[in-house]
């Protein structure tokens, strides 16, 4: 049995008994994503992935109802874009009459969302697996504040290249802070870039 993390090769021997659980870390290919000079601005806040996909829509609809009012106490003109496949009923319902929120439905190519964005999130609640999403943010140079799950069975360091949140307070407040500090947002993004690379590149 192969599993994308040491976390889910523990999971499938404790909870079904499976012996042989061969654990294949996530890379990324980091030439690819890496960023190119300036890009144009498209976004203050991304979030990639399919949108058909119940952990990211569970991310979303919780981000959009719980923290992004929080964030626009703060800083009322933040923009977020939703980019990815398929976007649920639950998402597009969610979005209704809120400006400076887009959904994109399929992009072609999701590099210029992520290098024409200052932070992408990840407030994933629910799932196992590995989130492929955060090494490409980092190897496109930008910044990541994520729960605790979302960043599950991945290598970071909290602080220095990833920010962790959990509650709506908390994660408001780390967009917050990046948002509003570029020099600490390209500390983080600096940190995540030069990881990615050294450490997860194909």
């Amino acid at each position: 049995v192969i599993a994308v993390s040491d976390i889910d090769a523990s999971r499938m021997k404790r909870m079904f008994g499976i012996e042989t659980v061969t654990s294949v870390p996530t890379g990324v290919d980091a030439e690819y994503f890496a960023p190119h000079g300036a890009a144009p601005h498209m976004s203050d806040i991304v979030f990639c992935g399919s949108m058909d996909w119940l952990p990211n829509v569970d991310a979303v609809v919780y981000f959009l109802s719980e923290v992004l009012p929080l964030i626009r106490d703060r800083l009322p003109g933040a923009t977020f874009t939703i980019a990815g496949r398929s976007p649920d009923a639950r998402v597009l319902k969610a979005v209704q009459g809120l400006a400076g929120v887009s959904v994109t439905g399929k992009v072609e190519d999701m590099r210029p969302y992520l290098w024409g964005s200052k932070i992408s999130i990840v407030p994933i609640r629910i799932g196992g697996g590995t989130r492929l999403k955060i090494y490409e943010c980092m190897a496109a140079g930008v910044p990541v504040v994520s729960t605790t799950v979302g960043a599950e069975g991945l290598r970071y360091e909290d602080g220095k290249d990833i920010v962790l949140a959990d509650d709506p307070g908390g994660f408001a407040a780390a967009c917050v802070r990046l948002l509003s500090n570029e020099a600490a947002r390209r500390t983080i993004a600096h940190n995540a870039l030069e990881r990615a690379q050294k450490e997860f590149s194909w």
